[in-house]
């Protein structure tokens, strides 16, 4: 009897192992599941906290590049800027001429005249009919004054005229604006030597602008029948569309 009991009480064991080991086989997986589910909910507030932060990091370093590029911009124009005033001072200094520096401040583009506006006037010395010149040649000359600022009809207005000369055979002419940043050579008798290339420069009989001052460069030269003279068109040498400082001459 007491081995029938061991046997049976043995034999109940290994059913119950049995249906322990089940349970446990269908349960773990599910087990295991929920238990990664739970540690993923509690990982996901750090992997938000670090995913804002490094958004914030991008963009901080966004801003920083941004800051680089401005900063790198102004040091470049300011180079460029300390070359253009030596390049001034340089001139000023080379001149025979007494010259005053003045700063483009407006332009001006009424129908027929071109004009540039200039941040010195009458208290400084400025009068109406002076010229204006950079180191590139001539510019234009002063029309009205005020007592800080003043106006300046540049050189290729159709209503300025200035007498020139060939530098080159001294032939003499009247360059005169064509309204569209070119000049015309006027008043070149046939007799005359001239030809493309040559360098043209203000005459002595000029009435507001020194002899030798440089004009332009003559890119054509034609003659039509019956005509006493040449039809001579001359590129000026200012880049008039890039003019930020001028001279007046005093």
């Amino acid at each position: 009897m007491l081995l029938l009991a061991i046997f049976l009480s043995f034999s109940a064991f290994q059913d119950l192992f049995g249906v322990r080991s089940l349970l446990f086989s269908v349960i773990y997986p599910f087990e295991w599941g929920l238990a990664a589910i739970w540690k993923s909910t509690l990982s996901i507030p750090g992997s938000l906290s670090r995913i804002r932060n490094l958004m914030k990091e991008n963009e901080e370093l966004r801003e920083k590049l941004k800051i680089t590029a401005v900063n790198h911009l102004r040091l470049e124009e300011l180079q460029k800027e300390n070359e253009r005033l030596r390049q001034i001072l340089g001139f000023k200094s080379r001149s025979y001429l007494k010259l005053l520096p003045a700063e483009v401040i407006a332009r001006e583009s009424p129908p027929g005249f071109h004009l540039l506006i200039i941040d010195k006037g009458e208290r400084a010395g400025v009068k109406k009919d002076q010229p204006v010149l950079v180191e590139e040649g001539l510019v234009g000359k002063v029309i009205e004054v005020f007592p800080f600022s003043a106006k300046v009809l540049l050189l290729v207005d159709a209503s300025l005229a200035v007498a020139a000369v060939d530098q080159r055979t001294r032939a003499f002419g009247v360059a005169v604006g064509d309204n569209s940043f070119g000049l015309d050579l006027k008043y070149v008798p046939l007799t005359a030597e001239i030809q493309e290339g040559d360098r043209i420069v203000t005459s002595s009989l000029s009435y507001f602008a020194p002899p030798g001052i440089p004009v332009g460069t003559v890119t054509k030269v034609s003659k039509r029948q019956n005509e006493m003279f040449y039809q001579v068109k001359v590129k000026p040498l200012v880049d008039f569309n890039r003019l930020e400082e001028v001279f007046i001459a005093l």
